[in-house]
């Protein structure tokens, strides 16, 4: 039995009559059926529940409900389908103070999200989503330290916060929020909804699922496994070569972030973090949670918690100089647009405007008012105070985020900056938002231009930053997290398009969501895209140790460098990696095929995402093929050798300029192949439909010493995988697999017709296995890389999957040769003549395999004896052999060694999963 309580609050059906009373100590409150809108009753965990349409279904309490020190909110959940944008499930908060408390579904993130308004600061929880259709009991509690979010009796996020709970007299809403917003209901079932004035315990919410028969979860896995290794494989503990570490340092970053910075960091104590950092590997560090330039001393706790300047730049001096003396760069981490309480109230003037309300933009999840980067003063005030800090700090680089329109709207910014700035840039006046034959219609051309300004004002404040920090030190390294930057939604509401962020970075960040071995296919793709522009930052999420060895293994798959985020209280060992550092180095992707991608095809047409699922489909399928690849963007066909490629894919790339035809036609005329699909070249780099398609005379008429092939399907469509799983890391994914091989066959054909002697050939390597040759070179050592990632086993006879409870563990790593008949071998072969020697390297074992190869009609086949994990074949094809010095005459092997586990960690990637028709 749980405790009595000063007030509890219970929701039950009984017929049509919603009774929804609470008792204890004479405080009563009644929900009858006059207080329920257009809802339903239907089966709930226990009797009758509540069924809620998405549109204009809730209801409301007639009485105010208040906390002081402590609470809970519980509630059992059957959601019919987790999408949309946020959907409100419980709770009584107001958009217009952020007091009380709220659980919702943000669909944007796809995160369910508990939200606590502590010494009027909004503390937020976040999680991914169960599986939608069957029932959960969510629960965010407080118990005046401890703020806690669990899903089926498992606590699932926490955060350490004390305070009084600051309330705002609001009656409790269901099905939606507390403020009649469209497009804000949630759609799907509510039963016993349950409120008290004290945390209920994990013990107290597990006997709930017990009595409901929904086992209650196990615990996560704990943040340290293995006394010695901190959970991880002893294989990654190596003893590093003293080798000279290679000049462009942005060649050879291992990254991570700093999180834990005291209110007063002593030199002593940064001295002694910074030499651990050193002693595993770490290079470049970010520190975090000090974002915010324009803190005052009166501005609480925040999102990005940050102090005053002052004691910043003190800070961050002694953090750059324990750095600095132990050879660690430091990239300081910055907001852009966001800012606190104490410098709105003095620069009002300066904020982004909603053309909706009129009223300044606040952006609620971060509890910042947004400032406009076109507004003259406050780009002077951020680019000074900018300049400032990295003088004063020594940053090697800096890391910029939020430069993004917030909230997420086509109606930010409609300041008196903004404008006048889009009526001298476009010749429009920026129209009324309400104006349907505008905004949300991309056939209007003033649309368009405000979606492209709106984008490039973002890309050129990052230039201006930029030019800040080239003024100060050549060479700074300058980026900016971007999540989904394929997605036509992030480019039409935030503002936000990679192409034109890298008119100012140097290098790229890939904040990958989800971040697991299900989604493999659609996040390589979307690699690269963003090795497109140059070296790129890799982020993927992690709650275990196995977890963070996947996301960094995949980060160097894919070329790409890990910046590893600190969501378990351990640090990734990257000793393997500094060994084996000069192997990172490449020079390129060995490949002769490269896709097409134009960003206007992406952020200015309705059907945009049939473009970019048409890309993923051809990526896809090449990759599947182990068919190498390389993205090449549109606008930069101009500085590009495309006589690289014997292939050039265009796979619905709607949207293309006149030089960018010519340039494509000047390619096919010289001897290349060109496969286009769907509506490619029917528009113009500005989304103009053309009389014709612009390449019409070249599928028509002379082709040159080439051959162009357009095909007006897009058999990309029926073969792409998306994101499987939601949220972070992914959770709940179910997918079958029901995609046409037809489709997969056409594409293979006509990209390989033109090419009679591929660059790779491979033998037996499942489609599961992801394969990426590099070209390497490293002063006097030249090489080719073939990496290797096993994602096998993501798949239940041909459903892709992820265990609901989040917690995957890539532990399981099938042999390759369990899949194989007849005793067939894995083969490589690599174009060339020149290798010296084949080897073998893994962080799954100790040893150093040498492999056994053949030279043959221009081709090099090595045989491949097992594989682990991860793994990277090495061919010497300089005359000195880097693997040899590395190892400084170390034994090698040709038997391929046992894998060595981590420790403490069950096996436990299996895709069994429950669903409403039972175990798949």
């Amino acid at each position: 039995m749980m405790k009595k309580n000063k007030f509890l609050i219970f929701l039950t059906i009984a017929g049509i009559m919603l009774n929804l009373t609470s008792c204890m100590n004479d405080y009563k409150m009644t929900w009858s059926g006059e207080n329920a809108f257009n809802t339903e009753t239907v089966r709930g965990i226990f009797g009758k529940a509540i069924w809620f349409n998405g549109e204009n279904a809730f209801i409301t309490g007639p009485a105010p409900v208040t906390f002081e020190n402590e609470m809970t909110v519980a509630v059992w959940v059957r959601c019919d389908e987790w999408e949309g944008g946020d959907r409100g499930i419980v709770g009584n908060i107001s958009f217009l103070s952020d007091r009380g408390f709220l659980i919702y579904y943000n669909g944007y993130a796809n995160q369910l999200k508990f939200q606590l308004n502590i010494d009027n600061i909004v503390e937020i929880l976040s999680v991914a989503p169960p599986l939608a259709g069957t029932w959960h009991l969510l629960a965010g509690t407080y118990n005046g330290s401890e703020l806690c979010f669990y899903v089926d009796g498992r606590l699932r996020s926490k955060k350490e916060v004390s305070g009084k709970i600051i309330n705002d007299n609001n009656s409790v809403v269901a099905g939606r929020f507390y403020n009649d917003l469209n497009d804000r209901y949630f759609r799907g079932a509510l039963d016993e909804i349950m409120i008290l004035d004290r945390a209920l315990s994990l013990d107290e919410l597990q006997k709930m699922c017990a009595e409901a028969g929904v086992e209650p979860l196990e615990p996560l896995p704990s943040n340290v496994c293995g006394e010695k290794t901190g959970g991880f494989p002893s294989s990654l503990y190596v003893r590093t070569a003293e080798t000279t570490p290679p000049d462009d340092w942005f060649k050879n970053i291992r990254s991570y972030v700093w999180d834990d910075i005291p209110e007063v960091l002593t030199m002593d104590e940064a001295n002694k973090i910074a030499a651990g950092y050193a002693d595993i590997g770490i290079n470049v560090i970010f520190p975090e949670h000090y974002r915010y330039l324009f803190a005052g001393p009166d501005d609480g706790v925040s999102w990005f918690n940050s102090p005053p300047i002052d004691l910043y730049i003190s800070n961050m001096k002694v953090l750059v100089s324990a750095c600095h003396r132990n050879n660690i760069k430091v990239v300081g981490h910055l907001t852009a647009c966001c800012v606190l309480d104490t410098y709105f109230r003095n620069h009002p003037d300066q904020a982004m405007i909603d053309l909706r309300s009129g009223e300044p933009a606040y952006f609620r999840r971060y509890g910042t008012y947004m400032m406009c980067p076109n507004n003259p003063d406050f780009k002077k005030e951020y680019l000074n105070r900018v300049e400032m800090v990295v003088r004063e700090t020594g940053y090697d680089g800096l890391m910029v985020d939020e430069t993004e329109w917030l909230p997420a709207e086509w109606s930010i910014c409609g300041c008196e900056h903004c404008r006048r700035l889009f009526k001298e840039q476009t010749g429009y006046d920026i129209p009324d938002y309400r104006d349907s034959l505008v905004f949300g219609n991309y056939e209007s051309p003033v649309f368009r231009a405000w979606l492209r300004f709106r984008i490039e004002t973002m890309g050129n404040f990052l230039s201006e930053i930029r030019g800040v920090l080239d003024n100060i030190k050549k060479d700074m390294l300058f980026t900016g997290c971007y999540c989904e930057a394929l997605s036509p939604f992030v480019a039409s509401y935030y503002g936000m398009d990679l192409e034109d962020m890298c008119r100012g970075h140097n290098v790229s960040f890939f904040e990958c969501e989800p971040a697991n071995p299900w989604s493999f296919r659609y996040a390589v793709a979307e690699a690269s895209y963003y090795r497109a522009f140059g070296p790129s930052f890799y982020l993927g999420y992690s709650i275990s140790p196995s977890q963070q060895f996947y996301n960094w293994a995949f980060a160097k798959t894919c070329g790409l460098h890990i910046w590893m985020f600190p969501q378990i209280n351990i640090v990734f060992p990257l000793l393997w990696e500094k060994k084996w550092e000069k192997v990172f180095i490449d020079d390129g992707l060995l490949c002769n095929t490269a896709i097409l991608f134009s960003s206007p095809s992406k952020n200015y047409l309705r059907e945009a995402y049939e473009t970019v699922n048409e890309y993923q489909g051809w990526a896809q399928a090449l990759l599947e093929n182990h068919i190498p690849f390389e993205t090449v963007i549109a606008s930069k066909l101009g500085t590009t050798d495309l006589g690289k490629y014997s292939t050039l894919i265009l796979p619905d790339v709607t949207c293309l300029s006149d030089n960018e035809i010519n340039k494509i036609i000047d390619y096919v005329h010289d001897g290349g192949y060109v496969v286009a699909t769907g509506r490619t070249s029917h528009y113009d780099e500005t989304g103009n439909q053309r009389a014709e398609p612009g390449l019409a005379t070249l599928f028509n008429d002379d082709q040159g010493k080439g051959k162009a092939v357009y095909m007006e399907e897009m058999p990309g469509l029926r073969y792409f995988v998306p994101r499987i799983g939601g949220g972070r890391i992914g959770e709940g994914g179910v997918w079958k697999d029901n995609r046409n091989e037809a489709m997969r066959d056409l594409i293979i054909e006509t990209a390989t017709a033109r090419q009679p002697d591929p660059v790779i050939k491979t033998t037996n390597i499942d489609p599961e296995i992801v394969l990426m040759p590099y070209y390497h070179a490293s002063g006097e050592y030249k090489g080719i890389s073939v990496h290797l990632l096993n994602c096998l086993e993501t798949r239940n006879d041909g459903i892709m999957m992820i265990p609901e409870d989040m917690a995957f563990e890539y532990t399981a790593y099938p042999s390759p040769y369990d899949y194989i008949e007849d005793d067939g071998k894995m083969k490589i072969a690599v174009r060339s003549e020149d290798v010296s020697q084949a080897y073998l390297i893994s962080p799954d074992f100790e040893e150093v395999l040498t492999l056994d190869f053949t030279v043959k009609d221009g081709y090099c086949e090595v045989t491949v004896p097992g594989l682990g994990r991860y793994e990277i074949i090495y061919l010497v094809t300089g005359k000195k052999d880097l693997i040899s010095d590395i190892m400084k005459g170390g034994a090698v092997t040709k038997e391929f060694p046992a894998i060595v586990p981590f420790p403490g960690v069950d096996d436990s990637t299996s895709v069994q999963k429950e669903t409403q028709a039972g175990v798949i």
